[in-house]
């Protein structure tokens, strides 16, 4: 799966995998409303028994859960209150401005528009981050195919699932990450400066470039690279003054220290005889193979090339180790596919000069849980639901 750099078009290349994408995540999103009469605002996820609960800012129609929901409609009600002047939601779910900011203005501030917006953006940026991802590669003699992982993952599977921010976020720090192998200083400071206003975890890529960077002695570039934090940081003081309240402070709430959270996990896992419970109780322990296995990989990598990429691999697979495990399947495997997101992302720009059989296994393993998840969900129960 060896390709020649410069051979044929880069454009054309990175088309394949990116329509591949678009497909499988448009046919799931499908499957996935069709117990809702095929309402695509069921991807939005209100909830009725959530305590920020406010049917007055939902268009009619709308499908509304007979439970707490999840995250998405936090972005949809951050998209009617982008100021937070009316204070709609927590702190640390409205400085994740990008997602609904962009959805605001694409669906002209009207509110189904907006969350068609929301659930198409997902769609579309994984596409989009499929397809820098194998221009990337494919500059680097390297097969684009392998590009899928970034859009066919559990991570990516679960944005477009809960309408959530990680998909937008992988996009800006891909097309950052382009930008910035070529030294477009003022792209790549624009793209990393919109993927941590989408979701504070891009912090976890951006950093170790600045440092990298540093290590290195090239002080201006590094100086550049970190004033991407700067619109984030004004945004966090704007947030302090209208919600009285610290925002990145309370985004660390998945970690704690390494292994703890799957130390627990595991001794609370249910054991007997085979059922459905238990399997998908025990299907989360994939995720810490991932991980594990993820970090390994990018130590030797590193070694073998000491670069940039292989080491952010390691980072990451050490940070999901960190994660807690919630003994509640659905809330693990959200929460640990929202902090995976990064890394298959760098599975994929680890590869510099080829893709060696352990990279191998490891994307197909991981487009495989992808996929699994994928037809997983459509057998997820489904709760009660009315229209506002």
């Amino acid at each position: 799966m060896q390709r020649k750099p410069g051979q044929g078009s880069e454009k054309r290349i990175g088309l394949g995998p990116a329509l591949v994408t678009l497909v499988w995540l448009t046919t799931m999103a499908v499957f996935w409303i069709r117990p809702y009469g095929y309402n695509p605002s069921a991807l939005i996820r209100f909830g009725s028994q959530n305590s920020y609960y406010k049917p007055g800012l939902i268009p009619s129609r709308a499908v509304i859960l007979e439970n707490k929901g999840y995250d998405g409609q936090y972005y949809y009600y951050a998209s009617r209150d982008l100021l937070a002047q009316k204070k709609n939601i927590p702190a640390f779910r409205q400085q994740r401005i990008g997602l609904p900011l962009i959805a605001w203005l694409l669906g002209l501030g009207k509110p189904w528009p907006t969350i068609i917006a929301m659930i198409i953006i997902n769609l579309v940026v994984a596409s989009l981050s499929t397809f820098v991802a194998a221009c990337i590669l494919h500059g680097r003699g390297i097969s684009n195919w392998w590009a899928l992982l970034i859009g066919i993952n559990t991570g990516t599977i679960l944005n477009v699932y809960f309408s959530l921010t990680s998909s937008l976020m992988v996009f800006f720090l891909v097309a950052g990450w382009w930008a910035y192998e070529r030294d477009m200083s003022c792209r790549t400071l624009i793209c990393w400066s919109l993927a941590i206003l989408t979701r504070e975890t891009a912090v976890g890529v951006v950093g170790p470039v600045v440092l990298w960077e540093l290590t290195r002695g090239r002080w201006k570039k590094a100086g550049v690279i970190a004033l991407t934090a700067v619109p984030f940081g004004i945004w966090q003081i704007y947030l302090w003054q209208q919600l009285n309240d610290l925002a990145m402070i309370k985004s660390g709430g998945l970690l704690t220290l390494p292994g703890v959270g799957l130390f627990q996990y595991l001794k609370s896992l249910p054991t007997g005889p085979l059922s459905k419970s238990i399997l998908l109780a025990w299907s989360n322990i994939a995720i810490a193979v991932l991980a594990l296995w993820s970090m390994a990989t990018g130590i030797v990598k590193a070694m073998r090339i000491w670069s940039l990429e292989p080491l952010i691999l390691t980072l990451w697979g050490i940070l999901l180790l960190c994660a807690k495990f919630n003994p509640l399947w659905v809330e693990s495997i959200t929460g640990l596919g929202r902090i995976a997101a990064p890394i298959y992302l760098f599975m994929v720009l680890s590869c510099h000069d080829r893709v060696d059989l352990n990279s191998k296994l490891l994307i197909v393993v991981s487009i495989t849980l992808g996929m699994t998840l994928s037809f997983a969900l459509m057998g997820f129960p489904v709760p009660g639901f009315f229209y506002v």
